[in-house]
């Protein structure tokens, strides 16, 4: 018999979802049902693409950050580096 590992310990235990994540799923879910009842045409695939749009709308201003700090990192070993050419010249 192959030896098939299990996670131990409950949906909380380290390396787990935290609690507000689970909080966060579970409301998210909850919005889906109430809608889907409201709106009982609703297909799977308009709910993957509202799923899509709004984690995207989320993290349009993290990869702005993300853009401007790697280019602070680079100009700054930009100028890391040409100050030891400056002074190894």
């Amino acid at each position: 018999m192959a030896y098939i590992p299990t996670p131990t310990g409950g949906p909380h235990a380290p390396g787990r979802s935290s609690q507000r994540a689970v909080d966060l799923s579970t409301r998210i879910s909850q919005v889906i049902v109430d809608f889907q009842r409201s709106f009982p045409d609703t297909r799977p695939a308009d709910v993957q693409q509202a799923m899509r749009l709004a984690w995207g709308s989320s993290f349009d201003s993290n990869r702005r950050r993300r853009a401007v700090l790697v280019a602070l990192l680079v100009s700054g070993l930009l100028f890391f580096a040409l100050g030891l050419f400056v002074l190894g010249a």
